[in-house]
């Protein structure tokens, strides 16, 4: 039912990493997408944005012959518009640069070359340089090997999930770096996996464990590679459903060791500085994904090179030049158009999906006003389903945003929602024992005590939204 639900509104479907994609599943996303909008259209009509780079690794596949995403009949049929982008964000290295469009031109000349030799066996200092090989077996062994030489006592995180197995695997595997144990020391180098902007550290920073936290969870204290010191709290992966409803969830500290990766789960991250081995390069590409890691070539340290290790598959190589000159094309189409034409194929295109022109505000800002919304209802007397009701809000968002208020150091004024005294204690004492008890598995992510403990604690005697209620009122 959720799926019917979720394709009712689709009007945009965009896939990143599209390399990654073989003929056979994007033939699947197109028959999938035709039986939801009962549309024979290529892909039911939705419009579909592809974004990626082919010149990476070639999709996973059991087959021999690999079968690129353009090879299709989804893609014949789409007849995509080509946009080729030509600017590199990553890294403002001349000679990196050159390189890379070396290897995607097939044209490595010996002054293309001659940075990249520079960079052989050289050490790389003042960063934490993460090693990337082209087999586990490497992998594993280096990050083995590396850690069992500290001196330093361990500590073992383990992943806390919830839902159907089979969901949860399936996050585990498209999560690829994600570990159900992940062993730790002091003085580990470590990667960071999941992109948190608050603290300062996103995927693919790396660092070295300094220490681990006093006090609930002992989560792992890094320095970062640029000099910052962050605790590395636990993070959420989940899958939901169309109502927001989580379906599988794993709750892990973001890290995985790095004195070693594979190239193939280095895909997508931004390394400081790298140890690369294509010693045993077999795979078109592979050289190519772990060159384009790098900010520059002075982060790199080459421990061995073979004759794949700078090739690219020779049918990307060909089908490169059929996407830019449709690219190239498209450009002189659009550049013959006036702005104002242009600018009102946009507008139509985006009200015809259903968008908004609506100029987009500051998200916090509008969290604010949408929290202090319900705050005027409550305050008025409501009750928390009456405010859940007038707002077309489900009741556990009233509760999450009159606990937000609270933690924000906001006085409300919520007497008339009173639990009764004798609830009241109850639940502050089995709250301040579980904080006492400090089990890591007891506390979420925002360090706060999770409801089903309380639960627990309390015999199940007390329902989660008197509990939820109750604890808007314990300071």
């Amino acid at each position: 039912k959720y799926l019917w639900k979720n394709m009712e509104s689709i009007k945009v479907l965009v896939i990143d990493e599209v390399s990654m994609l073989d003929a056979n599943m994007f033939d699947s996303v197109d028959r999938v997408l035709q039986a939801f909008k009962q549309n024979k259209q290529v892909c039911g009509g939705v419009q579909v944005v592809l974004v990626g780079d082919f010149f990476q690794l070639p999709p996973v596949s059991n087959a021999q012959q690999k079968k690129f995403l353009w090879t299709s009949n989804a893609w014949q049929s789409l007849q995509p518009q080509v946009c080729y982008l030509d600017e590199n964000f990553r890294s403002d290295d001349t000679d990196l640069t050159n390189l890379l469009r070396g290897i995607r031109d097939d044209n490595l000349e010996d002054e293309i070359l001659e940075p990249l030799r520079s960079r052989w066996q050289k050490s790389v200092d003042g960063v934490v340089a993460t090693q990337l090989f082209t087999h586990n077996v490497d992998v594993d062994a280096i990050n083995s090997k590396e850690l069992a030489k500290l001196q330093t006592p361990p500590r073992i995180f383990e992943a806390a999930t919830k839902g159907r197995k089979k969901l949860v695997d399936y996050l585990f595997d498209t999560s690829a770096l994600l570990q159900q144990r992940l062993h730790l020391k002091k003085g580990a180098k470590v990667i960071c996996i999941k992109n948190n902007f608050e603290k300062g550290y996103v995927n693919g920073s790396t660092g070295t464990v300094i220490d681990f936290a006093a006090g609930p969870g002992h989560y792992p204290i890094v320095e970062l590679s640029n000099g910052e010191v962050v605790t590395i709290e636990p993070e959420i992966w989940k899958s939901t459903d169309a109502d927001g409803q989580t379906l599988a969830q794993i709750t892990q500290v973001p890290l995985r060791l790095a004195w070693a990766i594979t190239i193939h789960k280095s895909q997508g991250m931004t390394l400081d500085a790298a140890i690369v081995d294509l010693s045993k390069a077999f795979e078109p590409g592979q050289g190519y994904v772990a060159l384009s890691r790098l900010r520059n070539l002075k982060g790199l340290s080459l421990l061995g090179m073979n004759e794949v290790g700078l090739k690219v598959h020779p049918e990307v190589l060909e089908f490169d030049k059929t996407l830019q000159e449709q690219s190239e094309i498209l450009e002189d189409e659009i550049g013959q158009q006036p702005e104002q034409a242009i600018q009102q194929a946009i507008t139509d295109r985006i009200q015809r999906d259903g968008g908004s022109l609506k100029e987009v505000t500051d998200t916090k800002k509008d969290e604010n006003t949408t929290q202090q919304k319900t705050r005027a209802l409550i305050e008025e007397g409501m009750t928390i389903a009456e405010c859940a009701e007038k707002r077309g809000l489900k009741e556990t968002t009233i509760y999450a945003h009159l606990s937000d208020l609270r933690s924000s150091g906001e006085s409300l004024m919520i007497s008339h929602l009173h639990p009764g005294l004798e609830l009241l204690e109850r639940v502050r004492l089995a709250h301040e024992e579980i904080v006492e008890e400090g089990n890591t598995e007891d506390f979420g992510q925002d360090g706060g005590v999770k409801l089903k403990p309380l639960y627990l604690r309390l015999g199940e005697e007390v329902s989660y939204d008197d509990i939820k209620l109750a604890l808007l009122f314990i300071e």
